[in-house]
């Protein structure tokens, strides 16, 4: 996971993307690759599971706002969905169905560049579950070397 994302990350403007990369995740993928590679993420936002709660609550409409209001004034170069969710109810790239403004908002600004699937499987707990694939929207217009067949 660390070395094909540091990789695909890379490859987006020259790896010039500190500050300009958004994690979809859980804390526990994406956000240690961009701490191995020095790069910070482009807002303070570091878990999704509030983002995309099923459960209507004031606290995640409320984050909602604050992500929505960061990424439109200043739209990152890239967001990394990872397949994983913590919360119970969409799996994996579904739980972007869970807030479908912002679905919508990415899929109109931002091309799917690559999805990596899955690489087998880790054993967290007390059972083996998929280790976490990840798929890169690119801010349209940005300059990329990813190659379209890898979705």
């Amino acid at each position: 996971f660390d070395a094909m994302l540091a990789a695909d990350l890379h490859r987006i403007s020259g790896g010039d993307v500190s500050g300009r990369v958004q994690c979809l995740d859980t804390i526990q993928d994406c956000l240690p690759t961009l701490d191995a590679l020095h790069l910070l993420p482009a807002t303070p936002v570091l878990a999704d599971q509030a983002l995309f709660d099923p459960r209507p609550q004031p606290a995640v409409e409320i984050l909602r706002r604050r992500f929505e209001q960061a990424v439109t004034a200043q739209p990152p170069l890239v967001f990394v969905a990872v397949s994983g969710y913590f919360l119970e109810g969409r799996s994996g790239y579904r739980k972007l169905e869970e807030w479908p403004a912002f679905e919508r908002w990415l899929n109109a600004n931002y091309t799917l560049a690559v999805e990596r699937p899955s690489a087998g499987e880790v054993r967290w707990w007390s059972r083996p579950q998929p280790e976490p694939g990840y798929r890169l929207y690119v801010l349209k217009g940005t300059p990329t070397q990813l190659s379209s067949d890898n979705r």
